[in-house]
C-alpha cells in the first residue's frame, strides 16, 4: 500500500511540473528565426505594331528580366503573438523599342532600356487566442524618369477557427516622375505648357474592405468593397496622339484625378461526389465577383471573375 501511494505521488510531482511547464513555455519569447528565404526569377518578351509613343502605329517590343529575393522572419511573443517580417528586393531590366522613339534621331536613347530597384519590407502581427491581425509596410521604387514611395496598413479581425473575417487595407503611394515629351514637341510644350502642369507628382491612395463568412463546408461568401483615387500627372507626356485630319502630333493629356469605387460580391460552392467506394471526386462549382466600377471620368463598366476549378480524384484504402 505505501509502494502504490508512493508511487501516485511520484506521478502527481511529474505531471505538476510537465503541465506547468507547458503553461508557461506557451508564452515565451522565441528568438527571430528565418523561415523562408526565396530566389525567383521571369522573363517577359512582347511585340507588336500598336506602340501609343509612336501615336499607334509602331514596334512594340520589350523584353524584361526581373530578380527578386524574398525573406521571410518570424518570432514569438512573450503574450503568444506571431510576429512575421518580409524583406522584399526587386531588380528588374528592360529594354523598350517604343521608349526609345522618344527620339528617333538618335541611334539608342537613355529611354531604351533601363532598370528598375524596388525594396519593400513589411511586418504582421496576429493574435490567434484574441482573433486579430495587424500589419504594415513600405516600399520603394526608383527608374531612369520615376521615383515612387509606397506605405500600406491593414488589420484583420476574424472567429475562431477563421470561420468568419473582415479585413481593412489602406495603401498610399507618392510618386514623382520626369516630364519628357516627344522631341519634335519638346521646345513648344516645355516652354508654353499647354497642359498646364504644376508638377510632376502622381498621388495614389486605396482601401479596401473585405468580409467572408464559411456557410458550410461546401459554400463560402464574400462581400467586397474598394475604392481608389488618383490624383496629379496622370497622363503619359511621351506617347504622340494623332487626330484625324491632322498630321500634327500632340501630347497625351488626361484629367488630373480619378476615382473607381467598385463593389462586389463572391461565392465559392465546392460539391463532393462519391462515385465509388473510396473513390472522391470534389469540384469547384462557381467562383464569381461582379463588380459595377463608376469613375470619375465619366464611364461606367463592370466585370465579373468566374472560373472552375477540378480536384483530380483521390484514392484511398479503408482502414
Amino acid at each position: 500500500m505505501n509502494k502504490y501511494l508512493s508511487f501516485l505521488a511520484v506521478l502527481a510531482c511529474l505531471g505538476n511540473a510537465v503541465f506547468g511547464q507547458a503553461d508557461t513555455s506557451a508564452y515565451q519569447k522565441k528568438p527571430l528565426q528565418l523561415e523562408e528565404a526565396n530566389l525567383l526569377f521571369s522573363y517577359y518578351q512582347q511585340d507588336g505594331n500598336n506602340s501609343a509613343v509612336t501615336g499607334g502605329l509602331g514596334s512594340e517590343k520589350l523584353s524584361d528580366a526581373a530578380t527578386v529575393i524574398k525573406v521571410q522572419l518570424s518570432k514569438q511573443g512573450q503574450k503568444g503573438r506571431e510576429h512575421t517580417i518580409h524583406f522584399d528586393l526587386g531588380i528588374d531590366y528592360y529594354t523598350s523599342a517604343s521608349s526609345d522613339k522618344i527620339d528617333p534621331s538618335t541611334v539608342s536613347s537613355a529611354s531604351s532600356s533601363d532598370t528598375r530597384i524596388y525594396p519593400s519590407v513589411s511586418w504582421q502581427v496576429a493574435d490567434e487566442q484574441k482573433g486579430f491581425s495587424l500589419g504594415a509596410g513600405t516600399s520603394f521604387s526608383n527608374e531612369y524618369d520615376y521615383t515612387s514611395f509606397g506605405l500600406g496598413v491593414n488589420g484583420s479581425w476574424f472567429s475562431p477557427g477563421h470561420n468568419r473575417e473582415l479585413g481593412l487595407n489602406l495603401q498610399a503611394f507618392i510618386d514623382q516622375w520626369q516630364v519628357i515629351y516627344p522631341i519634335e514637341l519638346r521646345r513648344q510644350y516645355e516652354t508654353e505648357n499647354p497642359l498646364g502642369l504644376n508638377g510632376s507628382g502622381r498621388n495614389s491612395f486605396s482601401a479596401s474592405l473585405v468580409y467572408s463568412q464559411v456557410v458550410s463546408r461546401r459554400l463560402q461568401i464574400a462581400l467586397l468593397a474598394d475604392g481608389v483615387y488618383q490624383q496629379g500627372l496622370l497622363s503619359t507626356p511621351f506617347n504622340r496622339v494623332y487626330f484625324q485630319g491632322e498630321s500634327k502630333a500632340k501630347v497625351e493629356k488626361l484629367p488630373s484625378g480619378a476615382g473607381n469605387y467598385p463593389w462586389g460580391s463572391g461565392q465559392t460552392i465546392s460539391l463532393a461526389i462519391f462515385s465509388s467506394p473510396g473513390l472522391i471526386t470534389a469540384i469547384t462549382l462557381i467562383n464569381g465577383a461582379l463588380k459595377p466600377i463608376p469613375s470619375a471620368w465619366n464611364y461606367r463598366s463592370s466585370s465579373i471573375l468566374s472560373f472552375r476549378s477540378i480536384l483530380l480524384p483521390v484514392l484511398y484504402s479503408n482502414p
